[in-house]
């Protein structure tokens, strides 16, 4: 009689092994799967003549040698099959028990490489392969897909060399039969290529950041991908000093109003996340601005992302008593009922978790009307002040936090910017411009350095690293143009005059690589739409004020 029986395991079996029977004895015979592999165990032994067989014959126990142990124990076998003579015609024909497996593909989420069918059976006509009736017992199993282990991030510290970057790949039960580099998208042209074990990028004056995949194909056809990004920043490469504008013809949107609601609320990314707060709630995409998803309803203003270590923050509170994103409720809205947010929280990005907080040096009032405080504006005389407007932004583990502070009786104003150290909330360093005022002719420094008012908000802004100096790029609303502001000096250079005008552009931050900005319209970036998230190529040479770039709706 035959019987076959048919497993799953996330395992892959040979392409050919054999053992020979001998009824006077037990046989256990292994074939290799490859390097660290798992192998497949045949067991044969005599079956007396009885219910099994009538006049006798074998039984065949095969699996896969899960301990790796060389011994099918009884939880690893797969299948039992009873080939008797005087029924099954083979034993007597041949010997000579052979494995033949065939790939048949058919990829799932539970099985990405395909599957693997084994076929265990007598080589009758000794082609060393079987076919029809030879086959006595066959099972299937997974072949693991190639596994790609690389940074996903690397930092380019020397453009004037080749840049050889270590990748490790390999097919547990197999062999890898073909790698290759693409390059996706670079701010300059560049070729990749893989050498053992090495991706590597020749020598030349590389801009900004490139993204790249790597494939690696296993000897059944199956493929796995890895993309990875690369910053160059080091010697003779030419970073993203300036942002000028963007590339109109690389933009994509998606609309957010119909999850997020309205509101001016922010849009900052992490190594995977672009998130945006609106008024009715907080909504994350992919980085290609698909599969946006509702987080929370409720408004979460105080969110923070950093694209380059990947870590999710948010400004919080020690009067908050919630340690989730879900049930922390209008708390983190920037006109809560509470005073201040005087800690700095790091958020899981999958369950939104509080994991921990530190105290900031400087606590942040939360810029609602109702909240005073003590402050010296730049006569000598602390006075009654109120924050009115922040802006954040955060790269590479630099926070920088700028506040537009506004004298409750005086009228006069105060532009501050700090920066923090998010793993223990101490102030780096801080600089200020004070005893400003809206209404003087001559005071051109509020309206150079000034971003645009939002009633009361946290938004978010570009920071970029050059050096040990930090710089933040933002609108100013009195002039209409994005400046660039060395946060420790206050210098500023105007880069744009036109890049978001008319478009009621509020934030803006870049991605790891330095070749893509994010940023929210209300009215639509260069044609009228609804409440939208943006992603743009960034020029790489100073905006000549087209009108591609002028955002018009």
């Amino acid at each position: 009689m035959k019987t076959n029986f048919y497993s799953l395991l996330p395992l892959c079996c040979v392409l050919s092994l054999s053992c020979t029977s001998d009824t006077d004895k037990e046989d256990v015979t292994e074939g290799s799967i490859g390097t660290d592999g798992l192998n497949v165990l045949i067991n044969t032994v005599e079956e007396d003549a009885g219910e099994n067989c009538e006049n006798g014959g074998i039984l065949v126990s095969s699996g896969i040698d899960n301990n790796a142990d060389g011994i099918l124990g009884e939880d690893e076998i797969l299948t039992e099959d009873y080939i008797c003579n005087g029924v099954d015609q083979t034993a007597n024909a041949s010997n000579t028990l052979i494995t033949d497996s065939e790939f048949i593909g058919m990829a799932n989420e539970d099985c990405v490489g395909g599957y693997v069918v084994t076929n265990i059976g007598y080589d009758l006509d000794m082609n060393e392969s079987l076919e029809g009736d030879e086959i006595e017992t066959s099972f299937s199993t997974c072949n693991l897909a190639p596994f790609i282990d690389i940074e996903s991030l690397t930092f380019v510290e020397d453009c004037s060399v080749d840049t050889m970057i270590p990748v490790s790949i390999m097919d547990s039960d197999g062999t890898v039969d073909n790698v290759e580099v693409t390059v996706l998208v670079s701010g300059s042209e560049i070729t990749a290529t893989y050498q053992d074990g090495m991706i590597v990028v020749p020598v030349g004056n590389h801009i900004s950041g490139a993204k790249l995949t790597v494939s690696a194909v296993d000897n059944y056809g199956a493929e796995t991908v890895q993309d990875m990004t690369l910053a160059f920043r080091g010697n003779d490469c030419i970073p993203t000093d300036t942002f000028h504008g963007v590339d109109y013809s690389t933009c994509i949107d998606i609309e957010v109003d119909s999850l997020a609601g309205d509101d001016r609320g922010g849009v900052t990314l992490t190594g995977q996340y672009a998130y945006y707060n609106g008024d009715d709630g907080l909504v994350r995409t992919d980085l290609n601005l698909e599969n946006l998803t509702l987080l929370v309803s409720e408004d979460v203003d105080t969110l923070i992302g950093d694209p380059i270590t990947g870590m999710l923050y948010s400004l919080w509170s020690s009067e908050i008593v919630e340690t989730n994103l879900l049930t922390v409720g209008d708390q983190l809205e920037d006109n809560s009922d509470l005073t201040m947010w005087d800690q700095l929280a790091v958020i899981d990005e999958n369950t939104l978790e509080v994991m921990s907080t530190v105290t900031l040096e400087q606590p942040m009032y939360v810029p609602d009307y109702n909240n005073r405080f003590d402050y010296d504006l730049g006569d000598g005389v602390e006075t009654d002040v109120k924050a009115e407007d922040y802006i954040v932004g955060m790269r590479n583990g630099s926070l920088v936090i700028g506040v537009r502070l506004a004298g409750v009786s005086s009228g006069n104003y105060a532009l501050k910017w700090f920066s923090i150290d998010p793993a223990t909330g101490t102030t780096l360093n801080e600089a200020s411009v004070n005893n400003l005022s809206a209404d003087s002719t001559d005071d051109d420094l509020y309206s150079s350095l000034r971003w645009d008012e939002q009633e009361v908000d946290v938004q978010h802004y570009l920071l970029l690293e050059r050096g040990s100096q930090l710089f933040m790029t933002y609108r100013d609303n009195n002039n209409e143009e994005m400046i660039e502001l060395n946060t420790a000096t206050l210098e500023y250079t105007v880069v744009s005059e036109s890049f978001g005008l008319y478009s009621d552009m509020k934030n803006l931050a870049m991605d790891a690589s330095g070749l893509y900005v994010y940023f929210h319209t209300e009215d639509g970036y260069s044609s009228y739409k609804e409440e939208s998230m943006d992603k743009c190529m960034i020029l790489f040479n100073e905006n000549d004020g087209s009108e591609l770039d002028l955002g018009l709706d």
